[in-house]
């Protein structure tokens, strides 16, 4: 999608979120280790989430239009994603087509077990963060 711009003078403003609202999971799979992990990213499950990205749309647009970056010849260029050639460009309903198409986990990938109360047969962790014996969620 933007294979002209190699090689020129250009930089990226990527909007991400460090605090998502949604919840995704991890599960294992079997009792064998070597079996893949079943993975959930759940991204956007939350509709804040996909609200807070198209801010962040928002906020780098207003960066463009700074005397900053008009000094520097700054220019945002409007791209139309493949996938979205039906909506409005610019619009929020757009930015959410956009976003949903491009979304990617990056950097430091973490996972966490989850805590809970002693009858939530899910949470391996108590309340106190102590293990509480096998892994109580593997399937039969």
């Amino acid at each position: 999608m933007h294979s002209d711009m190699i090689n020129n003078r250009s930089f990226i403003v990527l909007p991400s979120q460090a605090q998502s609202l949604s919840r995704g999971s991890v599960k294992l799979k079997s009792a064998n280790y070597e079996d893949p992990l079943l993975i959930d990213t759940n991204y956007y499950d939350n509709p804040t989430d996909i609200n807070v990205m198209i801010d962040g749309i928002r906020m780098a647009q207003k960066f463009a239009s700074t005397p900053a970056f008009k000094k520097i010849g700054a220019e945002l260029i409007m791209r139309v994603h493949p996938e979205c050639t039906d909506m409005e460009y610019d619009s929020d309903a757009y930015w959410e087509c956009s976003i949903l198409h491009t979304t990617m986990s990056h950097w430091g990938h973490t996972g966490t077990f989850k805590m809970g109360g002693y009858d939530d047969k899910s949470a391996p962790l108590d309340p106190k963060l102590r293990y509480m014996g096998k892994y109580r969620n593997l399937p039969n």
